[in-house]
């Protein structure tokens, strides 16, 4: 597979898809290329090599499935219909913790033990942040007087705006004492080795390497779950608004999916973890 043929997939798919699509299929495209090997042809084995090195890095099995979409969609292009249709999702065999209980959560929390685990996880948890957002946190966005934490929003809404989570004392204090004895310079809250900012693929290693040690499962997503599953069960039960507002949601379609067992609509405030 070459460069020339990815292109020339891109333009295919344009089509009769959306662009957005196309560059997210391109991208993945040359993952495969990097992870496989660029002179190796799609095929189910190779497939199978690519979902592997996938898994490992701690790729949840629902974004696996979206990048074998990809793949799929090649072989059509290249009229390979027999082969894409030999590559298995991972629905079948599969299947994710949705959300830890506070047991659990509390299990992973205390083995977080330095000062940057503790930083990353506990407002990772209070905020119910994704992966790219604990990413993407600079050291400005954390207020400690307004007990809060910045959060754009710009792949989300398509703008620089920004939203806003509410953090506990337990968080702000694991903030402060990271930041205290933090000697980089970078404007980014969490930095690799002091220099530049920590990209999502070391957070999802460092965050499988605790979630191993607690002998649990789950992606580093599970502590957004986990997050919107302790407040939704809380009392008095929160309206699916004030869960949106949360989990900062563009739509109450994305939220119901979180929400589906409550059966009352009263307004809540946001609680403390239970931790």
């Amino acid at each position: 597979m070459s460069s020339l043929q990815i292109s020339q997939f891109g333009a295919w798919l344009k089509t009769y898809r959306s662009e957005k699509t196309a560059r997210a299929y391109g991208g993945t495209l040359g993952l495969f290329q990097r992870l496989v090997g660029g002179d190796r042809p799609v095929n189910k084995d190779t497939a199978n090599e690519f979902v592997q090195l996938l898994l490992k890095r701690g790729i949840a099995a629902s974004s696996v499935n979206r990048l074998l979409a990809a793949l799929k969609s090649y072989l059509v292009f290249s009229d390979a219909h027999d082969e894409a249709r030999r590559i298995p999702l991972l629905k079948a065999f599969r299947k994710e913790a949705k959300f830890w209980t506070k047991l659990q959560v509390r299990e992973f929390m205390t083995r977080c033990l330095t000062s940057f685990d503790k930083a990353l996880f506990y407002l990772t948890y209070c905020a119910a942040l994704r992966i790219s957002e604990a990413s993407a946190v600079n050291l400005d966005d954390i207020e400690f007087d307004r007990c809060r934490v910045r959060i754009k929003t710009k792949k989300q809404r398509g703008g620089n705006e920004y939203d806003y989570a509410v953090l506990d004392r337990r968080t702000l204090d694991a903030l402060g004492e990271y930041i205290r004895y933090r000697k980089s310079e970078c404007k980014a809250l969490f930095t690799m080795n002091g220099t530049g900012r920590t990209n999502v693929d070391t957070l999802r290693r460092h965050f499988k390497s605790i979630m191993d040690q607690a002998k649990l499962e789950g992606t580093f997503h599970i502590l957004r779950h986990s997050r919107a599953y302790e407040y939704v069960t809380s009392e008095p039960t929160p309206s699916t608004i004030a869960i949106m507002k949360l989990l900062r949601h563009r739509s109450l379609t994305s939220t119901e999916r979180y929400v589906h067992w409550l059966h009352t609509d009263s307004e809540a405030a946001m609680i403390p973890m239970g931790w």
